[in-house]
């Protein structure tokens, strides 16, 4: 049996990922902010993307409880 070291490495090969697999499906928060999204921007229009999305991750957290 061949003796390993402490220190070596054990090389692992990457999965090659099928580019034809389907996608996930989207959950509840994504289909809220999807609809939600545009009516916001519109009428919020001077705020950042990050700005709205967090907005609206409150609003969602409010539908939630």
């Amino acid at each position: 049996m061949p003796k390993t070291l402490k220190n070596e490495k054990i090389k692992r090969t990457q999965k090659i990922k099928d580019v034809n697999a389907p996608k996930q499906p989207m959950n509840a928060y994504f289909f809220f902010l999807k609809d939600k999204r545009s009516d916001f921007k519109a009428t919020h229009s001077d705020l950042k993307s990050t700005e709205i999305v967090k907005s609206l991750n409150k609003r969602y957290l409010l539908l939630a409880t």
